[in-house]
């Protein structure tokens, strides 16, 4: 099976769904570009142009790891029309039902789950960071940011950074935020999930219309808006809880095994690894 990962964004959705196709005993490979292949499933497919697109066999899996607004209008209609042409995963069922509404009926929830190839950060033996912070710039972002900064608290925001260089930032924090970008309001489990599998502490935006699987509830501290700056003074003065909290994600996502969603994915597209 190829796994298509067109952005470094996706690289450790597509490294799970990598060990998940070998466990299942399906080789597979994770390519940049789309490769001439009848079995492959294409991460972020937004993300590619429509004649790129036009060249996928029917039975392409895309994977959509992206927030829907409810008209689907946030993809041009040359990749949305794509959406219509073959089998589709997404990591959200508020998106399930938005693809659904709009006519795409070959689309299957596909939670993000884990493998324990993906648990490879070990903390930093000092961490000199004491809120990290990954994601576009915005108002309400910053807001937040310059908030914690006047309670002198050290934190570091990065934008667009991946791979070693992200990672060893993280070994470094004591606490990682996430905050919402999309006014949809769905937890960004597929930024998150690599962070819990590695023992962080998350603080997390939640407002009671945020999607979040009743399993995720705990394993982050999960907040409003408004709360969001007491809520990491509060954790970091407190390591006993903090620690509690980092290892609470580990377990909630440790068991979400991502063979299991693979494998029932398959099954429901009419696929066979």
């Amino acid at each position: 099976m190829i796994v298509v990962r067109p952005t470094a964004a996706f690289q450790e959705i597509a490294e799970l769904l990598g060990f998940a196709f070998e466990k299942l005993g399906c080789h597979s490979s994770v390519v940049r570009r789309v490769v001439p292949s009848q079995d492959m499933v294409v991460l972020g497919p937004h993300v590619l142009s429509p004649s790129v697109l036009a060249t996928l066999p029917p039975s392409a899996i895309l994977y959509n790891l992206e927030q829907l607004p409810h008209d689907a209008e946030v993809f041009e209609s040359g990749v949305r029309e794509a959406f219509f042409r073959h089998p589709v995963w997404d990591y959200s069922r508020q998106n399930c039902r938005i693809w659904r509404e709009q006519g795409v009926e070959q689309v299957v929830w596909v939670p993000i789950g884990y493998m324990p190839e993906l648990s490879r950060i070990s903390a930093a033996t000092e961490q000199d960071i004491d809120v990290l912070f990954f994601g576009t710039p915005s108002d309400r972002r910053l807001r937040i940011l310059d908030q914690l900064k006047t309670h002198g608290i050290r934190v570091v925001a990065r934008f667009n950074v991946w791979g070693p260089q992200r990672d060893e930032l993280i070994s470094r924090a004591k606490v990682v935020l996430n905050m919402h970008y999309y006014p949809t309001h769905i937890f960004e489990i597929v930024r998150v999930s690599y962070l819990l599998a590695n023992h962080k502490a998350v603080v997390t935006e939640c407002d009671p219309d945020t999607e979040i699987e009743d399993d995720l509830r705990d394993a982050v501290y999960a907040v409003p808006y408004g709360d969001l700056v007491e809520a990491i003074c509060w954790l970091l003065a407190h390591p006993e809880e903090r620690e509690r909290l980092s290892m609470r994600g580990f377990v909630r996502m440790a068991a979400r095994d991502e063979v299991t969603f693979v494998s029932r994915a398959l099954a429901q597209s009419g696929l066979i690894c």
